[in-house]
């Protein structure tokens, strides 16, 4: 079985206190459970302690300034093809004008 819980952003004791609630209304505490994290686009098993919110840390950092790059090259693209049609347009107005 899989369960994937996502918080919100901002919360910094929240991820604490949804542990403690999962351990203390289900059987979570007599479960064994890994902790996937996605390290250079492929999944890795993390170590539980102060090492798993280290690399989950830096994890959470490099996927974000991934996301960050990617849309930003997304929006940029996007303006290089909003100009190319704007010149085009420009054209074909011109053309229509000394009709």
């Amino acid at each position: 079985m899989r369960v994937v819980v996502e918080l919100q952003a901002g919360r910094r004791h929240g991820r604490m206190v949804v542990l403690n609630q999962l351990y203390k209304h289900t059987a979570a505490r007599r479960a064994t459970f890994g902790v996937i994290l996605l390290v250079d686009r492929r999944p890795a098993a993390a170590d539980r302690g102060p090492t798993l919110e280290w690399s989950w840390f830096i994890t959470t950092l490099q996927h974000r300034r991934e996301v960050t790059l990617r849309r930003w090259r997304r929006f940029e693209l996007r303006q290089a093809q909003a100009k190319e049609r704007r010149h085009v347009l420009e054209g074909l107005l011109k053309a229509l004008d000394q009709h």
